[in-house]
């Protein structure tokens, strides 16, 4: 079951010439992974005798509190992003609706609730990669990419495959309101891949040498902030912090770790 997770990141400048030298430059980021089709809160009411009112989830709720944040911090002058780390799909209750013709439940939400960028997971493959081809159009792709960017720049569909028409963002650099570039880049991890349902014809590139391409090119564009938005599990993205130092931040899913 997935949470919304808040980092608050304080980078001492100079950056770019953003500011004086020694002045705080402060943004949020709210990310959520691993949503699978939660789209009412989980179990559905409050009062369930065993699990003591856990409910969890719910797009709803998470608007909810991502306004009350993005609230509170507009008051600061505090620019949020907000990312998911993928699996937004595959999920149980709702998990079916991904079949339906014109319906994209999820995306169109976080359209609304106003997501910034969203890493391809594997579970975005469960009915197939034209099927998922087909959910993106029903979220406005290739054109939405302007309302929250679809990441996964190792992922390669075939040029003449439904799916490379929706233009899958290798990377995007978000300059917020007080300046500051930030690049992102989005990657699915090699266990993630292995449990891949089905996304023939869609080929991976190596994770690790797809980033080490992708940070290179964010710098050479002027980021002053690298965040990996992985969809590669915990211990993956360790290696990948490792192998990658240039990558600030990485927003991660797939192992359902809470993170803290």
């Amino acid at each position: 079951m997935w949470m919304i997770q808040v980092f608050i990141i304080w980078i001492l400048l100079p950056v770019s010439g953003l500011a004086l030298q020694n002045d705080p430059v402060r943004f949020t980021i709210l990310h959520t992974n691993d949503e699978h089709s939660h789209l009412i809160p989980h179990p559905a009411i409050d009062d369930h005798p065993v699990l003591n009112n856990s409910t969890r989830g719910g797009f709803a709720r998470l608007a909810g509190a991502i306004n009350r944040i993005r609230g509170e911090k507009e008051q600061m002058n505090e620019p949020v992003l907000i990312l998911s780390g993928g699996d937004i799909l595959g999920g149980p209750a709702f998990g079916w609706l991904p079949l339906m013709d014109g319906v994209a439940a999820e995306m169109n939400l976080f359209h609304q609730i106003g997501y910034d960028a969203v890493t391809i997971g594997n579970h975005e493959f469960d009915y197939g990669s034209e099927q998922l081809a087909k959910y993106l159009r029903a979220a406005g792709y290739p054109e939405a990419h302007s309302k929250t960017v679809l990441l996964g720049a190792n992922t390669k569909p075939p040029s003449d495959h439904p799916l490379a028409e929706m233009d899958i963002q290798n990377q995007t650099i978000k300059e917020l309101s007080n300046g500051l570039k930030v690049g992102i880049f989005g990657l699915i991890g090699k266990d993630a891949i292995n449990k891949t349902a089905s996304p023939e014809p869609v080929e991976f590139d190596d994770p690790i040498e797809t980033a080490r391409m992708e940070v290179k090119e964010l710098l050479d564009r002027g980021a002053d902030i690298i965040i990996a938005l992985t969809h590669s599990g915990v211990n993956e993205d360790r290696d990948l912090a490792n192998a990658v130092p240039e990558i600030d931040v990485i927003v991660g899913g797939h192992s359902h770790t809470p993170l803290y």
